[in-house]
């Protein structure tokens, strides 16, 4: 599973999705299917993640003229993340999780851990966050101005509908 950072959000950085997807195959990857415009795709690669993310986002570069940001997950990482949420009775709508290019070090999460943000609430675990946003994130306060830059790692988060629906594309690949 690919997740792009910051593709086709409020009119900036442009990326059709037809285009993502003939890019993935054009560094061999198979069963390759997008979700909505965000930069979601669910594709078979003999590619390891990281040469995976290297070559794809250099190749994304050259074709649009700016690199995104690539996360790579398996689906088995995606089963666990979702297993793993601190937050099971939380409105799917009202929770996001971010996925971290890498894990931040211990120090970098150390700094976020004094940050209030309730009655909001995040997690780290591992390379992801949980973001709970209690009223939701156009409403949120707090968590909204969370500093994530202060973890060292870039992330693109998903509401856990679009995490969902990508698992089960991937699963029936």
């Amino acid at each position: 599973m690919v997740l792009l950072r910051g593709v086709n959000v409020g009119g900036k950085h442009k990326l059709p999705m037809a285009l993502l997807r003939e890019t993935c195959e054009s560094l061999g990857c198979a069963d390759v299917a997008t979700y909505i415009q965000s930069g979601n795709v669910v594709l078979r690669s003999i590619l390891a993640p990281a040469r995976l993310t290297a070559q794809l986002e250099a190749a994304l570069g050259s074709a649009v003229g700016f690199t995104p940001r690539v996360v790579t997950r398996s689906a088995d990482d995606i089963a666990g993340t979702l297993a793993a949420n601190p937050y099971p009775d939380a409105d799917g709508s009202k929770l996001l999780i971010g996925f971290m290019t890498k894990r931040p070090a211990r120090a970098a999460v150390a700094r976020l851990a004094d940050v209030d943000v309730s009655p909001e609430a995040f997690t780290i675990i591992g390379s992801e966050i949980y973001l709970h946003y209690v009223d939701g994130v156009g409403t949120s306060k707090r968590l909204a101005k969370l500093p994530l830059h202060k973890l060292g790692v870039e992330v693109t988060a998903r509401n856990l509908r679009t995490i969902n629906k990508l698992l089960e594309m991937a699963r029936s690949l």
